[in-house]
């Protein structure tokens, strides 16, 4: 029999896996934070007539984030002190409204700067020219080329240098503008009034900034003294008050535009009980329902069989919606439910008594799948007695304590945070000998972890943190 004409049977079995739209949706709205929520109701609401939002009655929007009227729970409406829900209101009444961006806010700063007109369009442009950190790096010649290019008039480097000069007396923070760090700190210097530094100190520091910002930085304080002919206490005094500045002064701007945190829940104390309870933000819930005008058409044998066909595709996507938010609303309390189960010790002390808590422990204790923990905690956060924080952090895992039982990496930080607060800043601890203090407290973990949590707390290198000059205590 001719090879080529063999016949065979093979069996190809494969697995594929295909999410259903529904299901889709349900995990979309499981991962979003309180503001995206906000928003993707209102693009359901405008894409679909069959949803509509119900207005909430007297007293039924009540911070616990409850759904539609009718459907509370009232095994789910905790019972808390009056202080808690002045508490509560409090700080949603303290919430910022909307901050301008850093760029808005130079460019409103720059606008009521008189000046010719010439030069108010160029400082704009320079503006917009900024680096990351607000400096503007570009040679002058270079700056002034893009403007001419921009404007259709022609710009000097003399121009540029100009509008820059007056860009650094006027704009706020201290430093915006500057060609470089070092340019940025002088200028944050001069700006120190002399009842808070001696002019012979600031005229040090200056000097001290502009001979070589590197060693200052590296406290390379030794070398640097003896280049500059200062003493070394001398020399410590300016490095304290160099590093105080900010080397980047557009971070500050970032800082103060930063978008509010607005919390998805609040832990409460209920005093009555002696217990922590979960109470879910307004708007975790929205209020909605199917249209009860389009329900009754979809019902109605007079509607035409098309349209009856598109309105009951409606009301199916309504529902999804609203099951996927209600779904969503569950799932984050019965998670935080377990958080107050398990971190009671946090709640009441704070920092560095958080106990370990891996989510696939958490997954299987409420009984869902580890991805749809991630998914319900995913940039959500929530208000407690310890202040408002990222719900992701009470998951962490943790190593073996002193007295055998888990220590969370929370724990392990405050340690070594508290080591580096108490040590001899003359002799600072080596991340080696961090961990063999660590060790020698029943704590057993390695130096790349050690200098892993240090970086992490925003604690410098050892040598970073000697000081020189001092005087022992």
């Amino acid at each position: 029999m001719n090879p080529r004409l063999e016949q065979r049977q093979r069996l190809d079995q494969r697995l594929q896996q295909k999410l259903a739209p529904r299901m889709i949706q349900a995990m979309e709205i499981l991962h979003l934070g309180l503001d995206d929520l906000e928003d993707r109701v209102q693009q359901e609401l405008e894409k679909n007539v069959a949803l509509e939002r119900v207005e909430p009655r007297d007293g039924s929007a009540d911070g616990d984030g409850a759904g539609r009227p009718g459907d509370h729970d009232q095994r789910y409406r905790p019972r808390v002190s009056e202080e808690s829900h002045e508490a509560r209101a409090a700080m949603f009444a303290q919430a910022p409204g909307r901050l301008e961006s850093p760029s808005e806010d130079l460019h409103s700063q720059w606008s009521l700067v008189e000046c010719p007109p010439a030069d108010a369009a160029l400082g704009a442009f320079l503006i917009d020219n900024l680096d990351g950190h607000g400096f503007l790096c570009e040679p002058s010649g270079a700056l002034a080329a893009a403007a001419t290019a921009t404007s259709g008039r022609t710009v000097t480097a003399a121009d540029v240098d100009r509008v820059q000069d007056q860009m650094v007396r006027e704009l706020e923070p201290v430093g915006i503008a500057a060609r470089n760090r070092e340019q940025s700190l002088r200028l944050q210097l001069e700006r120190i009034p002399s009842r808070l530094m001696p002019t012979a100190l600031k005229a040090d520091a200056i000097r001290a900034v502009a001979a070589s910002l590197d060693d200052l930085e590296r406290n390379r304080l030794p070398k640097l003294a003896r280049e500059l002919r200062l003493p070394l206490a001398r020399m410590q005094e300016i490095r304290d008050i160099v590093v105080k500045l900010d080397p980047s002064p557009l971070a500050q701007l970032n800082r103060e535009s930063a978008r509010p945190v607005r919390p998805d829940a609040y832990i409460v104390y209920d005093a009555d009980q002696d217990r922590y309870v979960v109470a879910l933000a307004r708007g975790t819930q929205p209020a909605l329902r199917v249209a009860p005008a389009y329900e009754k058409m979809a019902a109605s044998k007079e509607t035409p069989v098309e349209a009856r066909a598109m309105i009951q595709e409606g009301i199916k996507k309504a529902k999804w919606v609203i099951d996927a938010i209600d779904q969503r609303a569950t799932t984050l309390r019965r998670v935080l439910d377990e958080v107050v189960s398990l971190q009671r010790d946090w709640l009441d002390k704070g920092k560095g008594y958080l106990h370990p808590m891996p989510m696939t422990d958490v997954a299987g204790r409420i009984g869902v799948a580890i991805s749809t923990v991630s998914r319900a905690v995913a940039g959500k956060w929530v208000a407690t007695p310890q202040g408002v924080v990222e719900i992701r952090r009470f998951f962490s895992g943790g190593t073996p304590g002193p007295d055998g039982r888990p220590l969370a990496w929370d724990a392990v930080r405050r340690m070594i945070a508290e080591m580096v607060a108490t040590e001899d800043k003359r002799k600072p601890f080596s991340d080696q000998a961090m961990a063999r203090d660590l060790a020698a407290r029943g704590v057993e973990i390695a130096r790349r972890t050690v200098v892993k949590y240090r970086e992490a707390l925003g604690i410098p290198s050892s040598r970073l943190r000697r000081r020189h000059g001092d005087r022992p205590s």
